[in-house]
């Protein structure tokens, strides 16, 4: 089955709080109990994701770093090659976490303030063309979320921070290199987990060919039908995945006669449309 959508570029404004941290109002403070994860298989409990900086991915390229659903499963990226150019599909891995883990890592996600009303003092960098860090945990029936610009520069670049800041994103880095780390997290991953990621349901971005040079495949399904985003899903994702996994990335796609390049973005479990890859929870 297919769903046909345009490409929406746009994503709603996010109040930040706390000079780079944000969180919404209603969640618990820290010590008022152990917080409570949504149970869903496709219910984000926490997400990591990357915002700004010099470059800006293209929604097809704009993966999340690591995600935990409800039911335990972590999708991260995966290691890359240095092949030039390198596979239409993105390495995507996942892992699943038994419940112990789920509550070990909102407890980390406490500690670090993600869950404060008011978030932790994370202080201000200046730096150029670095992207800021967002982590969104949604708990107790709430949605919090901090962006902390520069998070992933070295401590020593941290110029001009207190005590106090330097300490509150050093707990903010280990948890954002502790939830996607199977390593790190070894008791609690359910074992025979650890897999490549197999989506159920990819979307294909869709452009004119400005050129046919290079290698180029007969697309698999009809035509695009002018559509500049296309979500598959059931024997029809299956077929597009499969021919993706013979192609790399900028290669020419012929349909009806015409040619396009085609951008491969496997979706998840949260993700229904186009326009979800333009948002971020």
């Amino acid at each position: 089955m297919t769903w046909r959508a345009p490409l929406v570029a746009a994503a709603a404004a996010v109040v930040v709080l706390a000079a780079c941290g944000g969180s919404s109002s209603g969640g618990s403070p820290r010590g008022s109990g152990p917080p409570r994860a949504p149970t869903g298989a496709d219910e984000v409990v926490l997400r990591v994701s990357l915002s700004g900086g010099f470059v800006r991915p293209a929604p097809s390229n704009a993966f999340p770093e690591v995600t935990l659903y409800g039911d335990g499963r972590v999708i991260k990226r995966g290691p890359s090659t240095l092949q030039y150019p390198g596979p239409a599909l993105a390495n995507l891995v996942e892992f699943r976490l038994d419940e112990a883990g789920i509550r070990h890592v909102l407890r980390s996600a406490a500690d670090a303030g993600v869950l404060d009303r008011r978030p932790p003092d994370f202080g201000r960098l200046i730096a150029a063309d670095v992207p800021s860090t967002v982590v969104t945990v949604r708990a107790d029936g709430a949605r919090h979320r901090v962006s902390v610009f520069g998070l992933g520069l070295d401590p020593k670049d941290w110029n001009d921070l207190s005590d106090e800041q330097r300490t509150n994103r050093e707990r903010l880095r280990k948890l954002v290199a502790e939830v996607g780390d199977s390593g790190a997290l070894r008791r609690f991953v359910q074992p025979g987990t650890e897999r490549r990621y197999a989506p159920t349901a990819v979307a294909v971005f869709v452009s004119p060919a400005g050129t046919a040079d290079g290698p180029t495949h007969a697309w698999p399904l009809p035509d695009f039908a002018a559509t500049d985003c296309a979500v598959y899903d059931g024997a029809d994702a299956a077929t597009v995945l499969a021919a993706a996994r013979t192609a790399n990335d900028g290669d020419v796609w012929e349909a009806a006669g015409a040619t396009y390049t085609v951008a491969f973005r496997p979706l998840l479990p949260d993700e229904r449309t186009c326009a979800d890859l333009s948002r971020r929870p």
